[in-house]
């Protein structure tokens, strides 16, 4: 068993560095290129896309063509065209390296002032000439209700993620009365396996990425957390429960450089995956939009999340894990093994991690040898905030998480998001120390 798992760990090891492979451009570079088109036609001209492509020059840049038709008020009508050059280090506007036109190759100052006072501000968001095509039957709604119908559909990547690593902290916590600091390293490696599940594909149908980095997590967790469970958590079990959680601190440390030197310290970036919005409705000018991939990263959490409540009410291992959490010397009297359990629930935890790593990836493109520390930190305190022990509780608070932030965003600044975060939760609890749906007592708990 143990040669097994260390053969397969070298397996997944020597996979990592093939993380990069297969990058894309993204629908929003090709948005992005559009814009700019915009603002370097003649003034009051329409532009109409006829074609628009993507050349890898480099494996370190990509560039984005963009023919279009531009038409003036007197019916006068020319072909214009515009070459954007996007590195691959990065995402985003921090990507766009030059734009070239008809009338030649922008300076670095006027890139810089296209970028900043265009390209970045909201009045650009209505200048695509190529807009997002609403579904047959969208409704019209009024500004405020269709503004906070797009903040919802915006969170729900957010819910997905959170939900899934809090209640990988919840199974582990409310067995053993345990935090493993270490779960936002696990959503890395689950990130870095989905990559490299994603690197051996060439442009297959959406069902067959998600499928690929899905498992590819899955197994990298499960692989991962099996092994952890059986070297460190299990003889922890002897220690008290500080020691034990400052053990976690250093197991994270130790699997964010296990990660850093198998692929570098630089973060990776993919395009996200057929990222082309879906206008749902719309108001005036304002259209709401969805992924494609948003939705199925959903659904994907909405079967995850009902199978792990099904599993723990109906089945056998459910009732084994509610009969330890409650008496753990009577439920081994009872015939229940407390190693196969933990170990057991261990793997579970980690492969939920892993999956929850694979989300991020598919949604936002990126990982990094560093990006689970304060994704860990967010789903802790969705665990916390929705009564940590408590796996109906996790999937609540993550979805409560990912809601407080995409309304945050929507009306206040962004960099004080994540202070606005950790200030709600103290004060969730002051008023209710066990979360939605944990205790209600002000006593000392087990850590």
């Amino acid at each position: 068993m143990t040669a097994s798992i260390l053969r397969a760990l070298l397996g997944l090891c020597l996979a990592l560095p093939l993380c990069g492979c297969g990058a894309a451009p993204d629908a929003d570079q090709f948005r992005l290129c559009r814009i700019a088109l915009v603002a370097l036609a003649e003034r009051d001209a329409v532009l109409t896309v006829v074609k628009q492509s993507a050349v890898d020059a480099k494996s370190e840049v990509t560039v984005i063509q963009i023919a279009a038709r531009s038409t003036m008020p007197d019916g006068r009508s020319d072909p214009v065209f515009a070459e954007c050059r996007f590195g691959r280090a990065a995402a985003g506007l921090d990507a766009l390296q030059g734009i070239r036109t008809g009338a030649g190759t922008l300076s670095p100052v006027s890139l810089q002032l296209l970028t900043r006072f265009w390209l970045a501000s909201p009045d650009s968001d209505g200048a695509d000439p190529q807009p997002v095509a609403l579904l047959p039957g969208a409704p019209m709604l009024r500004l405020p209700l269709a503004q906070a119908l797009q903040n919802g559909l915006g969170a729900l990547p957010g819910m997905a993620i959170y939900g899934l690593l809090a209640t990988a902290y919840s199974l582990v916590y409310g067995l053993a009365g345990r935090i493993n600091l270490a779960f936002g390293a696990m959503a890395a490696i689950g990130g870095a396996a989905s990559l490299t599940g994603l690197g051996f594909l060439a442009d297959p149908p959406l069902v067959m990425m998600i499928l690929a980095a899905v498992l590819a997590a899955l197994w990298a967790g499960t692989l991962h957390g099996v092994a952890l469970a059986r070297w460190v958590f299990l003889p922890l079990g002897r220690v008290s429960g500080q020691h034990g959680l400052v053990a976690t601190v250093g197991l994270a440390l130790v699997l964010g450089e296990y990660i850093r030197l198998a692929q570098g310290a630089t973060p990776l970036w993919i395009a996200p995956l057929r990222a082309a919005p879906i206008g749902v409705a719309q108001a005036d000018r304002f259209i709401v939009t969805v992924t494609p991939l948003a939705l199925a990263v959903t659904a994907i959490f909405a079967a995850s999340a009902a199978a792990v409540l099904i599993l723990m009410a109906r089945s056998q291992f459910g009732r084994n894990w509610r009969a330890m959490a409650d008496d753990p010397k009577a439920a081994a009297l009872m015939g229940v093994d407390p190693v196969r359990m933990f170990g057991t629930t261990f793997a579970l935890a980690s492969a939920l991690a892993g999956a929850s790593g694979a989300m991020t990836v598919l949604i936002y493109g990126s990982f990094g040898a560093s990006f689970g520390t304060v994704l860990g930190l967010k789903a802790l305190l969705a665990a916390v905030l929705g009564g940590i022990g408590s796996v109906p509780g996790a999937f609540l608070g993550g979805v409560t998480i990912a809601l407080l932030e995409a309304a945050w965003s929507a009306v206040f600044p962004i960099e004080y998001r994540d202070l606005a975060l950790f200030t709600i939760l103290v004060a969730a609890l002051v008023t209710r120390p066990g979360g939605f749906l944990g205790y209600r007592d002000l006593g000392p708990r087990r850590v």
